[in-house]
């Protein structure tokens, strides 16, 4: 029974596997036609990817959900449950290197961040 119980183990909540999370509060500073470049990689580091001759500036992290259960047997452990999702913050940046403007995006389920960005910078 003790080792059921192991095998059953839930664990706590999602979290970032790669990148770095933003959250809104982090990108509060961001002023459209204020902000500089040097600004925004002062305070957020430098982006993941870079778009249109580093004019757009892009953040990706990738957030692991929840786990129900994980377990393990000896040579092997897993997880089940849980999934994966991308999260994205964007700069677009003016000919004078300033702040045009800034969101987070939403990346469909199944396309690539890159593709994502792309087919935004596009529309």
């Amino acid at each position: 029974m003790t080792v059921l119980a192991l095998l059953l183990l839930l664990t706590g909540c999602a979290q970032v596997t790669s990148g770095w999370r933003i959250k809104p509060g982090s990108v509060a500073f961001i002023e459209s036609g204020r902000t500089t470049r040097a600004e925004v990689l002062a305070n957020l580091g430098p982006p993941l990817s870079e778009y249109n001759e580093e004019r757009v500036l892009v953040y990706f992290w990738e957030v692991t959900g929840p786990t129900w259960m994980t377990y393990g047997f000896p040579g092997h452990t897993g997880a089940l449950g849980g999934g994966m999702s991308w999260g994205s913050f964007y700069v677009v940046l003016d000919p004078e290197q300033r702040v045009a403007r800034s969101g987070f995006l939403k990346l469909d389920e199944g396309l690539e961040p890159g593709t994502a960005v792309l087919r935004f910078l596009s529309e």
